[in-house]
């Protein structure tokens, strides 16, 4: 990254037409921020460095330092959501160095992000297997989980980041949706209760915690018994209409009607 130490580069390499070539490729893909291309092409300069110490030290250098930089750049636009800007210079790092950890972290979350599942499970995968005890990956595993009902299997990457000690709100929050989907309510409630301790202005744990006392308060009306009473308080407190029977209909016109005697004494 030196410049006097590019100039003299450049002014070595003009008997090399490829070497010299790939070298200005690479300050027009730095300018147009073409990072995957910079990062193979860098690269391939690498190659012919075998026999030319200048410039494979000059062609490691920049690699180490493309591959710390571009870190640096792809978390900024990360924090203004520019997820594709931020998966460009990921990939590019990837290229330098495929068991970058956090490369491969952070592509599995941005792939989650995105919607791109698939992509998400391979990135996580290589990440997990670089580091089989991050708290972070159990979580983010969880989480895909969850994203594709897989809750018994999401619960237990969910839990075993919580023994690692990531206590942080959105972990007990999804630890609580996947309670809450297989059914188990009273555990979900606990690990609600827990997210909004952690996080007490967070719209998505109350919503939860006010989901799940509604749906349990419904649950506890289903099941409730109506309030017996005896047939007297029954019969004083409403009015039954009579059964629909012809024969007790005629007893009852009968009764109506004038008795013998009274016709009689007419």
């Amino acid at each position: 990254s030196d410049p006097l130490f590019r100039l003299s580069l450049e002014q070595g390499l003009r008997s090399g037409e490829k070497q010299f070539t790939l070298l200005k490729q690479i300050e027009k893909d730095e300018s147009s921020k073409d990072y995957e291309g910079e990062t193979t092409r860098l690269l391939e300069l690498k190659k012919y460095g075998e026999y030319d110490p200048s410039l494979r030290l000059y062609a490691l250098n920049m690699i180490t330092f493309k591959e710390s930089s571009f870190n640096e750049y792809a978390l900024i636009y990360e924090k203004n959501k520019q997820w594709d800007e931020a998966a460009k210079i990921y990939k590019a790092i990837l290229i330098i160095n495929p068991d970058n950890f956090s490369a491969n972290y952070r592509m599995s979350v941005i792939s989650l992000t995105l919607q791109d599942i698939n992509a998400a499970f391979l990135y996580l995968q290589t990440a997990m297997r670089l580091k089989a005890e991050d708290p972070s990956v159990m979580h983010q595993m969880g989480v895909l989980l969850f994203s594709t009902a897989k809750y018994n299997e999401a619960l237990t990457y969910l839990q075993k980041a919580i023994a690692l000690k990531k206590y942080d709100a959105d972990t007990y929050l999804y630890t609580g949706l996947c309670f809450e989907e297989l059914g188990r309510l009273q555990e979900a409630m606990d690990y609600y209760q827990q997210a909004l301790v952690k996080d007490p202005q967070n719209q998505d744990i109350t919503g939860a915690l006010q989901r799940l006392k509604e749906k349990t308060q419904k649950i506890q009306d289903q099941w409730k018994q109506p309030e017996m009473k005896n047939q007297n308080e029954v019969e004083r407190g409403e009015d039954f209409p009579l059964p629909i029977n012809k024969s007790a209909i005629d007893v009852r016109l009968k009764d109506d009607q004038p008795g013998t005697d009274a016709v009689q004494q007419q």
